[in-house]
């Protein structure tokens, strides 16, 4: 990244966290509950497993004037009865879990970004941890929670993601059109690394409605120095009252 895109990035994230106290504050979340019944077959193991995940988000935005917000997910996501965190592993033993000592849970950083507003224009930054993913390619390659300075002007959004910094940066541009029952979308990946492993991923999907029933069809294209595919993709869901259904095929 060149010296003034970087200095022009760390003066607006400065801008956006000199918030004033009193500025106009939000609040909202939600509990989720998720249990699942496990009965292998054809295993000579066949103990079933009954898991409860539980996983509370609680969000904040804070809007000092017309042109910042400040929005902070905060998470605590868990197993019940695990003594770690869901992640496992170290991540998952600092995280905390819910079996006896349960007040040992700690609350995790989901997103923490600044969103900026240009005056008079429909283009605006968000800068911080965030939630990145790709919209043409049904998530395979990229949907996550990551260091990223994004750029939206009206249907195109452009940006950088930082997964590594002393590894990769990953360049990305997205475009959207959305009618009425028909949409297209479109992504591209640059993903720079260091050793000169580089890898460029493209993708474009149609999405139409027909009685109700969203679709979805897609290409995707990954060409580099390791790794080179194409995918295939077909995708549908309904919602019938409270209840919905999602069907997704890839190859």
């Amino acid at each position: 990244m060149n010296k003034k895109l970087t200095i022009a990035l760390t003066g607006a994230l400065a801008l956006g966290m000199a918030a004033p106290a009193l500025a106009d504050t939000t609040f909202s979340g939600f509990l989720y509950l998720s249990p699942t019944l496990e009965t292998p077959f054809g295993s000579t193991d066949d103990t079933e497993t009954f898991t409860v995940d539980q996983r509370f988000r609680f969000k904040m935005i804070n809007t000092p004037s017309d042109l910042v917000k400040m929005t902070w997910y905060a998470e605590a996501d868990n197993v019940w009865g695990k003594k770690e965190g869901r992640l496992g592993g170290a991540e998952g033993a600092h995280q905390g879990g819910s079996g006896w000592a349960a007040d040992s849970i700690n609350v995790e950083t989901k997103n923490m970004f600044v969103t900026i507003d240009v005056p008079d224009s429909p283009l605006n930054m968000s800068l911080g941890v965030q939630r990145t993913g790709d919209t043409a390619l049904f998530g395979t390659f990229n949907s996550q929670d990551v260091a990223a300075a994004k750029f939206n002007y009206d249907m195109v959004t452009a940006g950088i993601i930082f997964p590594d910094a002393d590894e990769t940066e990953i360049y990305f541009l997205q475009a959207a059109y959305k009618a009425e029952a028909f949409g297209i979308n479109f992504d591209a990946y640059y993903d720079d690394q260091q050793n000169g492993d580089d890898t460029t991923t493209l993708g474009a999907k149609v999405t139409a409605t027909v009685a109700d029933i969203n679709l979805a069809a897609g290409l995707g294209m990954q060409d580099g120095d390791s790794a080179a595919g194409f995918m295939g993709a077909l995708e549908a869901d309904a919602t019938f009252g409270p209840a919905g259904i999602d069907f997704l095929f890839a190859y």
